[in-house]
């Protein structure tokens, strides 16, 4: 099986009260194709920024971070965030929904930068699928917390990413919208998606095909 993810040797330290603290230390991580993996670990063990790490969004001081043997941060900023805009989906732990736009609209975003400019349609068809029909001209505003976490998760998916990046994606939601969120991870893995997610969740965590522990 392809590896489809590598960080090799991953050092992240951040700055508090003129003091460096160390977050990641020589962390090293693979992931296959078709592979979900759940990341667990107590608060502040470093899970999130691991996660954004990976996916593009966060340099680190020293590493490798390889998705289909690209070096994501050798490539150029405006490189880089084509090659996520093509290749990979992220879901935030707060969601990052644009307040004054529609949850359609909040999907479409993907295309300011996306190359291959994803129709209207095929979002409406995605929201759809998510059970969001009756959202689609929605502010967040007007949004569940499970309608927002779906739609969230519609705009990461919108792409058909290779990857999907998840950061507590059920964390906030009742048993009800919990299940239905694995639901579509495991149809997403299912098509072949890999999937890497950080959660404090057992059920979800349960899902996965390993589970990897930060400390």
């Amino acid at each position: 099986m392809f590896i489809m993810l590598q960080l090799k040797n991953i050092y992240k330290s951040y700055t508090k009260d003129n003091k460096a603290v160390q977050v990641l230390n020589d962390f090293s991580l693979s992931v296959k194709t078709g592979e979900f993996i759940a990341v667990q670990g107590p608060s502040g063990c470093g899970k999130t920024t691991m996660l954004l790490t990976a996916g593009g969004l966060m340099q680190p001081e020293k590493g490798q971070v390889l998705i289909r043997e690209k070096d994501f941060y050798a490539m150029n900023p405006d490189k880089r965030a084509v090659y996520r805009a093509n290749h990979v989906g992220f879901v935030f732990q707060q969601y990052h929904l644009i307040p004054y736009l529609t949850v359609l609209e909040n999907v479409l975003t993907l295309n300011l930068a996306d190359s291959k400019k994803i129709t209207r349609e095929k979002g409406i068809e995605l929201l759809e699928y998510l059970g969001l029909q009756d959202r689609i001209n929605h502010v967040p505003g007007e949004l569940s917390v499970g309608e927002k976490q779906r739609t969230a998760l519609a705009r990461a998916l919108l792409n058909q990413p290779e990857i999907l990046f998840a950061d507590e994606i059920t964390g906030n939601l009742d048993d009800d919208n919990t299940a239905l969120v694995i639901h579509y991870l495991q149809e997403y893995k299912k098509k072949g998606g890999t999937i890497l997610l950080v959660t404090h969740d057992s059920q979800t965590a349960g899902k996965a095909d390993r589970i990897v522990y930060l400390k």
